[in-house]
This record gives C-alpha cells, sequence and structure tokens, in this order.
C-alpha cells in the first residue's frame, strides 16, 4: 500500500491532491456483490402533469440549444442545454437570485485555461411542467457574451438528463422530457447503446474505419472533434493534406483550435454521417487531450437528426430529419473567427491561406457593416452560418474599423477544406 499518493491533474498547485496513509486495518473479505453500484432512484423531480410529458420550444444559436428555464420562481432566464455539462448558474444569474455559493475548485472545458467554481444548495428548476427540486448546483462563469452574441444565464445537463427521457428534434426546434416510466421506444429511431464517461454519455463508433468511443456532446457547435492521443497514434493529421489550423470554438478555458479537414465517414454505432467536418484538436491541455477517448460528437452532427436519450436505459435513438438544413458539412469559408464587439464583431483570429488574410483584414479589426447593414443589426450566429453555406468564389463586402481608420474591404469567399 503506498505510503503516499499525489494526484496533479494539471490544473496548479492550488488544486494537488496529497494523500498520506496513517494507519490501515484489514478485515475479512466481502462478497462481489457488496461492490456494486447501488441503485438509487431519485425523488426529487417530477413532470406535473397526467400525460407525464412536457415540450418547450428551443433556439439553435451557434449549434448550441437554449430554452427558458424558471430558477426558484424567477425568470425566465435563458439556459443552455448541454450532455456535456451540470445543471448550474452562472455568477450573474446567481447573484440576480440572492443564491448564495461557497467554496472554490477549479473548472475546465474545451480550452486550456481553468476557471474558478463554487457551489450553491437549494436551487429549483422548472422548465414546462417539468421540475426539479432542492438542487446543490454548480455556479461557474461559463458564459462568453462576446462569442454567442448575447449573455448566457445557466446550464442545464446530467442532473435533468438522468431523470427524464429527453427527445430533442432539431427539426421542429423542441424539447420533450418523458417520464421514464411512459416512454415508448417505438418509431424514436435507430438504438445506439451508451455508458457515461464522467457525465457525459459515450458511444462506439469509429472515424474512417478507425473505432473508437465518441463523446455526445450538445454543448458543442462543431461536428466531430478528434483528440490529440487519437489523432497523433494514427498519423490523422498527414492522412488528411487538405485542412487548415483555426479557432473552431470557444467554452470554459477559452479557445480551442483544431486543424480542419474533412473525414469520408463517422459511424455513430450502426449509424453512418458521411462527408464529416472534423477537428483534428492541437492543444496538449484541456479535454481534447485526454487518452480515454477518440472524439466529442457536437450539434454539427446531431441537427440532422431526432435525438433522444434515455439515460435510464443507456440509449441514444437516432432518427434522421429529411432535411437537416443547408448549414451541415460546411466549414467556414471566410477565414477568421469574430466575437461581438461595441462597434460590431471584431476579428480574433486569423486562418492562413483564407479569405480574411487574402483581403488584408487584421487581427483587431472591427466589423461595422456587412453589405451596408449595420453590424449591429446581425446576429453573429446568423452571420457565421451565412459564411459557412454562401458559396465559394461570392463576396460580402465588409465596412471596417482598424488601426490604420475605417476602410471597405471586399472579402472573396473561399474553401478551406
Amino acid at each position: 500500500m503506498a505510503g503516499k499518493v499525489v494526484v496533479d491533474d494539471g490544473l496548479g498547485e492550488a488544486n494537488r491532491q496529497t494523500e498520506i496513509l496513517q494507519q490501515a486495518r484489514f478485515t475479512a473479505g466481502r462478497p462481489i456483490g457488496a461492490y456494486a453500484m447501488p441503485s438509487i432512484r431519485p425523488n426529487d423531480g417530477a413532470i406535473r402533469n397526467g400525460a407525464g410529458r412536457t415540450t418547450v420550444p428551443f433556439k439553435l444559436i451557434n449549434n448550441h440549444i437554449y430554452a427558458e428555464v424558471t430558477v426558484n420562481g424567477k425568470g425566465p432566464f435563458l439556459f443552455i442545454f448541454d450532455t456535456g455539462g451540470h445543471d448550474l448558474l452562472t455568477p450573474e444569474t446567481a447573484k440576480a437570485l440572492s443564491v448564495v455559493s461557497e467554496g472554490q475548485a477549479a473548472g475546465t472545458g474545451a480550452g486550456e485555461s481553468t476557471v474558478d467554481v463554487s457551489f450553491a444548495k437549494g436551487v429549483t428548476f422548472q422548465i414546462g411542467d417539468l421540475v426539479l427540486q432542492d438542487q446543490t448546483i454548480t455556479v461557474l462563469p461559463f458564459e462568453a457574451p462576446q462569442v454567442e452574441g448575447f449573455p448566457e444565464q445557466g446550464m442545464i445537463g446530467f442532473e435533468v438528463f438522468r431523470r427524464f427521457v429527453t427527445e430533442i428534434d432539431y427539426g421542429k426546434q423542441t424539447l420533450t422530457f418523458i417520464d421514464p416510466a411512459k416512454f415508448d421506444p417505438r418509431g424514436a429511431g435507430v438504438p445506439v447503446p451508451f455508458v457515461f464517461y464522467s457525465q457525459l454519455p459515450q458511444v462506439k463508433g469509429a472515424f474512417e474505419g478507425l473505432p473508437g468511443v465518441f463523446d455526445i456532446d450538445t454543448g458543442s457547435r462543431v461536428e466531430v472533434t478528434l483528440t490529440k492521443p487519437f489523432v497523433d497514434a494514427n498519423g490523422l493529421r498527414a492522412a488528411h493534406p487538405k485542412g487548415v489550423t483555426a479557432v473552431d470554438g470557444w467554452g470554459v478555458g477559452g479557445r480551442s483550435i483544431s486543424y480542419i479537414t474533412r473525414g469520408k465517414s463517422l459511424f455513430l454505432g450502426p449509424v453512418r454521417i458521411p462527408g464529416v467536418v472534423a477537428g483534428m484538436a492541437t492543444q496538449a491541455r484541456g479535454s481534447f487531450a485526454d487518452p480515454n477517448y477518440q472524439g466529442n460528437v457536437g450539434g454539427g452532427v446531431l441537427k440532422r437528426f431526432v435525438v433522444t436519450f434515455d439515460y435510464d436505459r443507456q440509449i441514444m435513438f437516432l432518427k434522421p430529419l429529411a432535411d437537416p438544413g443547408p448549414d451541415v458539412g460546411v466549414f467556414d469559408r471566410a477565414g477568421f473567427w469574430i466575437n461581438t464587439s461595441t462597434k460590431g464583431f471584431k476579428i480574433v483570429d486569423l486562418t492562413a491561406g483564407g479569405a480574411a488574410q487574402a483581403a488584408g483584414l487584421k487581427v483587431g479589426d472591427e466589423i461595422t457593416a456587412v453589405d451596408g447593414a449595420p453590424a449591429g443589426a446581425i446576429a453573429i450566429s446568423d452571420l457565421r452560418s451565412r459564411l459557412r453555406t454562401q458559396a465559394a468564389g461570392s463576396t460580402v463586402t465588409l465596412a471596417v474599423d482598424g488601426a490604420g481608420g475605417s476602410r471597405q474591404v471586399v472579402l472573396t469567399l473561399k474553401d478551406q477544406i
């Protein structure tokens, strides 16, 4: 038995854990059944109608799911629904609700940085007729208004999905929560079994014939991100010479940077998705440096389906949509990452060799108008979608403020992958 164990997960000295064995006592062996996971049925949530199901609308913004949630009888507040996350409040929302949090821990996400999180008790959520009472939750500064274009006020994650069957209809843009005892899987789609990796559903699949396990993450905006250990072990970067290195996401911990290319196919269980936009993670820290899984599947793939999660039985159902829309299977043709700013949109990253660089745009430039329309009147999610779906070779005229003053820039869109 080790006399001293040090756990250092790379989150800094303040989060390093040291355990020192001071004494040990040995007892008789116990049967294997004594170590089985206890069967626990939470009784703190209910759907308060006779049908045992409730449906609410959602908005799909930047491939993220947002819906209204009432907290402690107040609101509604706009929450992201994220299978990769937990039920939580932002510090601003907690303050507005007089929810007191305490303690401090390190929070991580797709980026390389960490954030401080704390914890609060006695929080009740309501979504339609669904009520989840007296929760202990995380308070975490995950929101980035300049990234999404509006302030996110909280998150619904594992704790709700664990208690209710959840149907996400990306076509109708509705969320339906169902009492597991009243769920009928007939017609729900192709069943894909999953296991839990921490709070995330994780399915068996394959990328271009290479088997692996893939997280299912509604909180990710991209199609699929392959982890750095998986990419390195299989020489995937060299096998895909046509691609670009670019910022492809922004979450807890900051920006994520990937080598973006096109994959021939992605399998989730028996379901094949051809021609996916694949990000090959480049960062040595953060969740995409984890060697214990091979990829993270986000909203860019999931929005091709009606997706139903049955956490009780650990099955995901995929029902293909007849028309998932034009904004699937495509990647940015502008060659920059933009966030909102007081003037409109600020360029925070340029892709080498991309359309924006060829047009003379610079990091720090602020876009004040797009084809004559004031930038302040354009949702950043709409502009990002347009710059993916508008044909290569077409042009967009930008009014730009930069270090040298104001100027007009004609951006000729260009395929990057």
